[in-house]
């Protein structure tokens, strides 16, 4: 009996190319000992060809039936086991102080790298896109926002170095300019699922994007069956790969017609047997619309000012994760070193990534040379290191019993971000730019122990009885970090520390 992988996606094929076209295939699984069953729509490889994508939820014994319109076409039985290569879905867990993300069962601080063009890296250079993915994993990304396809972006000069238009293949017959949305290119999608499938051995969420209304693409009209094919299509054909986190829609804003979005997010939590999480990406109107809360398991915007009180806004509501999932979009060598019309320095990138780490949010890297249809596979920006270094900080520590919740922090004033642990007296914040902040404490009674963290460098420092400078008020000690100094009006630090009696 063939032995499966936990979570693994595998392929039953059926049928040969240039046969007459069958009906879909359906894949029934039953869980030999609990009676759990998987239920999966097949989809077409290529015409005359039907897949069924099955990955095990369970451990144990599994009997599966393949059917078809002339009914049963093959059956048989495996067996489902952890090994190395078992990855685990996210899933979003209620914890004390708000909802999270976690994978198997623990806590998941969720680092996303913005790479909406990499399936056209993968298909123009699969060397290139290797070594690209392992070195964003190396840098502790642990999840990809990618669109299935994407053809252009209109603020992208011609002739810029790394840009990838038009993209290698096609996802339907024809070109996006003359598209035939009655068929898929089925190289395409070969090529896809071979990303998908490497994606998956690094263990790397793939954030995927369903449609995306900037970027030049050709779709079926709006309620179209072709439509709904389509969603129907992605759904079939990516549900099993444990890696995967649905997305209606880059910049869904755009979409003048909720009820369109409603109704494709309904399709896609129908026919997902795995109920992966979904989400919309960007769409004040639906994140304030209730109808919108049974649908989406997470709240996804973004932001260009007033990071952390936004952010802290939305959390407060406790219903699901806030995702604050595009706020910043790194240079190259200077400001005017970029693709799109928006860019900023390494230091206003780290400033406010750690300012949203610390109000409850995952983080999201834009570097302006890799985030759309430009892909310099060799750069090697600043804010890999420097979201590396804010990644492995905070998995050393329980960020998830942090809550940014103004009424719990009575102790601490006049710093950029806050939040303080729900069981103990302990804290964790972002200075102001000047680097410092206040204590309503009386020292002759309390005493302050932890550390500074240079949010650029990583350098740390133990808070010391000498960085309190002076009093406001005789009411107010304010804290001046060490590190300061060097950044000049960029001085924000990150302190982390308890308050305990003396």
């Amino acid at each position: 009996m063939k032995t499966v992988t936990l979570n693994k996606p595998y392929d039953i094929t059926l049928g040969s190319a240039g046969e007459e076209q069958s009906a879909p295939l359906t894949g029934t699984f039953v869980h030999k000992e609990k009676g759990t069953k998987l239920l999966l729509k097949g989809f077409e490889q290529e015409p005359g060809q039907q897949t069924i994508r099955y990955s095990l939820p369970e451990e144990g014994e599994w009997d599966f039936t393949i059917t078809g319109s002339a009914g049963e076409l093959e059956t048989g039985s495996v067996i489902c086991a952890i090994d190395s290569e078992t990855r685990y879905p996210v899933d979003v867990t209620s914890y004390k102080a708000r909802p999270i993300f976690t994978q198997n069962d623990k806590p998941y601080f969720m680092s996303m790298y913005e790479c909406n063009w990499l399936f056209a890296l993968w298909m123009d250079n699969e060397e290139d896109a290797r070594n690209f993915l392992i070195n964003i994993k190396e840098n502790r990304f642990n999840s990809i926002a990618m669109n299935v396809y994407a053809h252009t972006c209109a603020w992208t000069k011609e002739g810029t170095p790394g840009r990838l238009v038009p993209p290698p293949l096609f996802n339907w017959g024809g070109s996006n300019e003359h598209p035939d949305f009655s068929c898929i290119n089925p190289e395409f999608y070969k090529r896809f699922d071979d990303l998908m499938h490497f994606m998956y051995d690094l263990d790397l969420v793939a954030h995927l994007y369903y449609f995306v209304w900037n970027k030049g693409n050709s779709y079926p009209a709006e309620g179209s069956p072709e439509e709904a094919e389509y969603v129907s299509y992605i759904t079939r054909r990516y549900q099993a790969f444990p890696n995967v986190i649905w997305d209606y829609c880059k910049e869904a804003y755009l979409r003048i017609n909720k009820d369109h979005i409603r109704t494709i997010v309904k399709q896609i939590k129908t026919e997902d047997s795995y109920n992966r999480l979904i989400t919309v990406h960007d769409d004040k109107l639906v994140q304030y619309d209730e109808s919108f809360d049974e649908l989406l398991d997470f709240y996804t915007m973004q932001l260009k000012h007033d990071y952390y009180s936004k952010t802290l806004r939305e959390i407060e509501k406790g219903k699901k994760p806030v995702f604050c999932a595009e706020y910043t979009y790194e240079s190259g060598k200077t400001l005017d070193d970029k693709t799109f019309e928006s860019s900023h320095t390494y230091e206003n990138l780290m400033r406010v990534t750690w300012e949203l780490a610390i109000a409850g949010s995952p983080i999201c890297y834009y570097y302006t040379f890799s985030s759309w249809d430009v892909i310099r596979v060799n750069d090697r920006p600043r804010g890999l290191e420097g979201s590396k270094l804010l990644v492995d900080y905070f998995n050393s520590f329980d960020w998830w019993n942090f809550t940014a919740r103004s009424e719990e922090n009575l102790q601490v004033r006049t710093q950029q971000a806050c939040a303080k642990h729900i069981d103990r007296n302990e804290y964790m914040l972002l200075t102001d730019t000047a680097g410092r902040f206040g204590f309503t404490l009386d020292f002759d009674k309390y005493k302050v122990e932890g550390e500074w963290v240079d949010i650029y460098t990583g350098a740390r420092q133990a808070i010391e009885s000498s960085h309190f400078v002076h009093e406001y008020n005789s009411q107010i000690k304010f804290a001046m970090c060490p590190f300061a100094p060097r950044h000049g009006a960029m001085g924000n630090c990150f302190a982390r520390f308890t308050i305990t009696e003396r």
